[in-house]
């Protein structure tokens, strides 16, 4: 016999439209995909059920999970058992509540000399504010196959259950229990008591659950509560980032599986959306598979029609789709259910970076391209045709991204041992932060919100993604590849991508840029307010930010050197990117 286990994690059901409800049935066809009739299949769904904590949101939740158990139990006769744990959109959570949050100010202050009666007191207070995550909790928990076993506290509840010839061991903390409207990292908190009394492992598969990853612990706590968690754990599920990744954590005494859940439900991009499927055997081997929400036969016709579109305008060189006997553009292999696509392409080199030949050719393509993808929106316009994104996210994607800067220089603050990559990050991360500022809000400007607005209405494209390595040479024609993020944004963003690649191998050399820039004016005039918005975006410190962002999201415990010697890098030669940003007016 084999275990299932389906992770799901943040979903967010709100009062307004669930896109997620849209997905419901794909999600139980990808389950049966791989299911045999009659298994036992175990849901873990690792917090943010809701968004606002509503009871409203939580009957729209208890239907979705209803529909998810009937329609597997028809199909193929699963049987489907659920456990949560709550998240910090599962709690009802008030900015005005001062009595809250002089709570949990103290319970942060005095963590490790709260006398236990008065940590019970707080305890009690602070979960009120999920009564009705508990609530939806129950009604979906079966007692009769799953067995609660008393805590005396709703930070930690263990269960147990016997299924799919299992004896399975479940440890759900609540690590949202002290969750506040505006999360900062550090400030999560499981007193130690509670696991160090009632945490051991068991002779059965041990299952850890929380949603907020112990990076958002206190260095301190979080050190010891990874080593308790790692002693008693075969599998461990968490949610919260919305970024999927797994981990094995293996120490001389004990591993364990490692799972950062991802969103289910994104209420910002219906596109986003993904969840994993665990099959254990009963030689507790484990194989995974990745299920993503995935437009993309929908996505490939649109990029068919840009490519085709600009290949008729006359801009040839670039890599279309070729249809199959159907006359569609996937096939799939009836054997295993993969599925394959088909393009035209060409025996060609990448453009040589060190060339500044090659360089000047890419830019002043990109600029013919530019005027190709102007006349393909008109044509999409005129046709009621719309190929691209909602919404355009340039200034948006930066106001995140500035945050994100933000939430690691609070983290790097609050720790006390410092490896070297995170001393070198401290010490220059607020200078960072600060250019990172400047730039949004240079971006908020009037200028280029009528910039940006223009843009939208207009329809106009940009590739998305125009890199030296979708740059293409076959003799001396120039290809151009991989379109598959061809957008509705400033076509400016484009030339300050391929630019920014090459100014940081150049160390920001401001004769190098005033060639690129002069080789796309000659095909494609620029006009004052991009030149402008240019500038903006290139005072935006993305490099750095690259690298904080890659350490921030991922397993703090080990660094890669190549980590280090990025960071180095960018800061060293931070001055001449100064200097440039100087030279061009924008300091």
């Amino acid at each position: 016999m084999r275990l299932q286990i389906c992770h799901l994690s943040d979903i967010h059901f709100w009062t307004q439209k669930n896109y997620i409800d849209e997905k419901k049935e794909k999600i139980c066809d990808a389950i049966l995909s791989r299911a045999k009739r009659r298994e036992d299949i175990l849901f873990l769904v690792s917090g943010d059920i809701a968004q606002s904590c509503s009871e409203e949101e939580y009957d729209i939740a208890l239907d979705f999970f209803e529909y998810l158990k009937e329609n597997l139990n028809a199909k193929k006769e699963l049987q489907s058992y659920f456990i949560f744990v709550p998240g910090n959109h599962d709690a009802i959570l008030d900015v005005n509540d001062y009595d809250e949050e002089n709570r949990r100010n103290e319970i942060l202050s005095q963590k490790d000399n709260l006398e236990e009666k008065k940590m019970e007191y707080y305890q009690t207070k602070m979960c009120e504010k999920q009564k009705n995550f508990f609530d939806f909790r129950d009604l979906l928990t079966d007692d009769t196959f799953i067995t609660k076993v008393e805590t005396g506290n709703k930070l930690l509840e263990k269960f147990e259950l016997e299924i799919a010839g299992f004896s399975i061991f479940i440890n759900a903390f609540n690590t949202s229990w002290i969750s506040q409207r505006n999360e900062k990292p550090s400030e999560i908190f499981i007193p130690k008591s509670i696991y160090e009394k009632t945490i051991h492992k068991n002779e059965g598969l041990n299952i850890t659950m929380y949603h907020h990853p112990s990076n958002w612990m206190h260095p301190d706590d979080k050190i010891f509560f990874d080593s308790i968690i790692r002693a008693n754990s075969d599998m461990v599920f968490v949610g919260h980032e919305h970024v999927g990744r797994e981990e094995h954590v293996k120490s001389n005494k004990a591993e364990y599986d490692l799972e950062y859940g991802e969103v289910l439900q994104d209420l910002s991009d219906k596109t986003n959306s993904a969840f994993k499927m665990h099959y254990v055997d009963e030689d507790r081997n484990i194989t995974s598979y990745r299920y993503k929400w995935n437009d993309k036969v929908k996505y490939y016709e649109r990029e068919d029609i840009i490519t085709k579109t600009i290949a008729h305008n006359g801009f040839i060189n670039v890599d279309t789709y070729i249809r199959n006997a159907d006359g569609g553009l996937v096939s799939e292999n009836e054997e295993d259910g993969r599925r394959y696509i088909l393009k035209n392409w060409v025996d060609a080199r990448e453009c040589n970076v060190n060339d500044i030949s090659d360089i000047a050719a890419g830019v002043s393509t990109l600029a013919r391209l530019h005027t190709s993808l102007d006349e393909a929106a008109v044509c999409f316009r005129e046709m009621d045709v719309n190929p691209v994104a909602e919404n355009m996210r340039l200034a948006d994607n930066y106001v995140r991204h500035m945050k994100e800067l933000k939430q690691a220089s609070n983290y790097l603050k609050n720790k006390k041992k410092k490896s070297e990559f995170e001393n070198i990050a401290y010490r220059n991360i607020g200078s960072f932060y600060s250019e990172a500022v400047n730039a949004v809000r240079k971006m908020s400007d009037d200028k280029l919100k009528k910039r940006f607005l223009q843009a939208q209405l207009s329809g106009e494209l940009v590739h998305g993604n125009y890199t030296y390595h979708n740059v293409c040479f076959c003799g001396s024609t120039v290809f151009v590849t991989n379109f598959e993020k061809c957008r509705n944004e400033c076509q400016i963003s484009d030339l300050y991508q391929f630019m920014r690649k090459i100014l940081e191998k150049y160390e920001w050399d401001i004769q190098t840029a005033y060639k690129m820039l002069d080789e796309y004016d000659k095909v494609k005039p620029v006009s004052d307010i991009d030149l402008e918005l240019l500038g903006v975006l290139f005072s935006f410190p993305e490099k750095f930010w690259k690298i904080i962002n890659y350490y921030y999201n991922m397993n703090k415990a080990w660094i890669p050197p190549k980590s280090v010697e990025k960071l180095k890098a960018v800061t060293s030669v931070n001055s001449r990117r100064l200097e440039f940003l100087a030279s061009i007016g924008v300091l």
